[in-house]
């Protein structure tokens, strides 16, 4: 029995995206996502459509002028993921606000949760 306890841990994402995501993907209950490589799929292509509605939801909450000095800060040679997280937390977005946000619309449009017009289009558009 300990064995099993030990694999089910190993199994276990500990980013908190694939955590998300699984969650998501359980309540969906599609059949045949009990296969761990068909699960795994599921969960890398599901997680690669959110973050980039959360990548675009930061940017729609940019201003011009930050947009800007964006689109200049990655026009610069040696650009690292360090200068984008602090330009980030410079420009008074507030990211985990949005990541949750966007989150939250994502799940309701994956679950079919009574999820409107507003939510669909969104969802679509991004």
């Amino acid at each position: 029995m300990d064995n099993t306890n030990v694999q089910n841990n190993q199994n276990q994402p500990t980013d908190p995206i694939d955590q998300f995501v699984g969650q998501v993907l359980d309540e969906k209950k599609i059949p045949g996502t009990d296969d761990p490589e068909i699960r795994q799929q599921l969960i890398n292509d599901l997680k690669t459509r959110l973050m980039s509605q959360i990548d675009r939801a930061m940017l729609s909450a940019l201003s011009e002028k930050q947009l800007d000095e964006l689109n200049a800060l990655l026009d610069k040679p040696n650009l690292g993921d360090n200068d984008i997280q602090n330009f980030f937390r410079q420009s008074d977005v507030d990211g985990e606000q949005v990541a949750f946000n966007t989150m939250m619309r994502f799940r309701e449009y994956y679950l079919g949760n009574g999820a409107t017009a507003t939510t669909n289009s969104s969802v679509s558009a991004a």
